[in-house]
C-alpha cells in the first residue's frame, strides 16, 4: 500500500482546525486533523511534509514520523513567528 494523495480541509464554521485526508493506491482514505496554526500548518503540510509521505506505506507510522521529523528539523521548534 502506498500514500498516492495528501489533501487539507478547512471548513467555514471551524476555522481553527485542519483536516488532513490520505489518499492510497489500494483506496484507502485516512483522516487526521490539527488545529490552531492553520495557515502555517497548511503551508508545511503541502510544502515539505506531503511531497515526502508521497509513495509511503502509510501503515509505517512511526519510521515516516520520525523521516519526516529528522527532514524538518531545520525550521527549528518555534516556527516561523521566530524567523519573522
Amino acid at each position: 500500500m502506498k500514500i498516492t494523495k495528501i489533501e487539507s480541509l478547512t471548513f467555514e464554521k471551524l476555522p481553527r482546525l485542519l483536516f488532513v485526508r490520505v489518499h492510497t493506491d489500494e483506496g484507502l482514505i485516512g483522516l487526521g486533523e490539527t488545529y490552531d496554526k492553520v495557515p502555517g500548518a497548511r503551508g508545511a503540510l503541502h510544502g515539505t511534509i506531503a511531497p515526502l509521505m508521497l509513495g509511503n506505506d502509510p501503515r509505517d507510522i512511526d519510521r515516516l514520523w520520525n523521516f519526516c521529523f529528522d527532514t524538518i528539523l531545520y525550521h527549528g521548534f518555534a516556527g516561523a513567528e521566530l524567523r519573522a
